[in-house]
């Protein structure tokens, strides 16, 4: 049985850099992908592979993952998670050669999977956790994904909820699984400005986002705070880089009281008020960091519509110097919970109420 494993990780001095430019952007082309009656558009987790541009998308409603050549549209083919005997309980995925990891969110279990037709066995492992502790359980999205580094899985995660008793070293934002001890340990505390009040639990600020630098690090981005994290997981080392926008609004906890719990339509009204830091994207190709701003609305609030927040992307060196930033326009409709770069820039989902086709811009910047 993996032991839970509390790794203490101290974030080093922060590190200052200040630059602003405009940049334009310029929309490449538009991706579009055909879906049959059994998918929705509306995609929670997505994979895309750098090198051989295969997107991949997981249908919950099927209980699979389907595969397209991103350069062309061409569907490739459907893996039918049943196939293992998984059911319905998978959260997100990865592909490594052959190997496809899969989590189940409700069991709290990861699963390897070597693609063999005609063999159904598969490893299993459990993602130890501790309701008693603060310590998170895995949570994955398209921008929260899990990504194996030698013999380490990542994940980030989060424990739903708020409390008086969080502190800046007891309440941490990574896991790491060792496969080769099966042991479960923690690692990046949330920023001290969480702990300055009420951020609603759940999901607006309290899920971290991330992507992998060159070297294999995590470059860890919280809603709630204008710096960055970068997490190396073969040191168990974290250092910050301030990577905010200056000129915006000052980013506010919900209340100052953390032991209130309020409903999600309020919450949701805040965080449509408030600025937030979300998708944090490295670009290889262009040797630069995309970090998406979410500022405050500018049109009323519609229950049934939504209401998309103003965006910015802010574009960093790897350094963590800012070059510049770029506003997207409103009527640029999109999804940022699906985004990811190829080697014409930055792909963001457009927000589409055509159910049968599944499409993204590629946007490049004047950098």
């Amino acid at each position: 049985m993996a032991l839970l494993v509390q790794c203490k990780n101290e974030v080093q001095d922060e590190t200052y850099f200040t630059h602003n430019k405009p940049f334009s952007y310029q929309i490449k082309r538009m991706a579009s992908f055909p879906l049959d009656k059994n998918t929705t558009n509306h995609v929670y987790y997505s994979e895309y592979d750098q090198e051989t541009e295969i997107l991949s998308l997981l249908n919950e409603n099927t209980n699979s993952i389907y595969r397209y050549n991103y350069r062309t549209g061409d569907y490739l083919e459907t893996i039918d998670l049943s196939h293992w005997g998984l059911n319905k309980q998978v959260q997100g995925f990865h592909f490594c050669g052959d190997t496809v990891y899969v989590y189940s969110y409700p069991l709290h279990v990861l699963y390897e999977i070597v693609r063999d037709e005609k063999c159904a066995d598969y490893n299993e492992y459990q993602i130890s956790h501790d309701a008693r502790s603060l310590n998170p359980t895995p949570f994955l999205s398209s921008l929260s994904p899990m990504r194996k580094i030698g013999r380490i899985m990542l994940f980030t995660g989060l424990l739903s909820g708020e409390t008086p008793h969080e502190t800046s070293s007891n309440r941490p934002s990574v896991i790491r699984f060792d496969f080769n001890t099966r042991n479960t340990s923690f690692a990046v505390n949330y920023p001290k400005v969480y702990q300055k009040g009420n951020w609603g639990g759940g999901l607006f600020y309290r899920l971290p986002y991330y992507d992998l630098d060159s070297n294999g690090q995590m470059v860890i981005s919280f809603p709630a705070s204008d710096s960055l994290i970068v997490y190396n997981p073969e040191t168990n080392q974290s250092k910050s880089y301030y990577a905010g926008r200056e000129k915006s609004d000052p980013i506010h906890p919900f209340r100052k009281n953390k032991n209130n719990s309020f409903p999600e339509n309020v919450l949701y009204k805040w965080y449509l008020k408030t600025p937030s830091y979300e998708n944090i994207l490295f670009d290889q190709f262009r040797g630069v960091y995309y970090r998406l701003l979410k500022l405050p609305q500018t049109i009323p609030y519609n229950q049934y519509e939504g209401t998309q927040k103003p965006i910015v992307v802010l574009i960093f060196n790897q350094s963590f110097e800012l070059l510049g930033e770029c506003f997207l326009p409103v009527e640029m409709r999109v999804i940022t919970n699906n985004a990811f770069v190829t080697k014409t820039g930055l792909s963001l989902q457009v927000k589409s109420d055509n159910e049968d086709i599944l499409s993204f811009y590629e946007i490049s910047f004047s950098i």
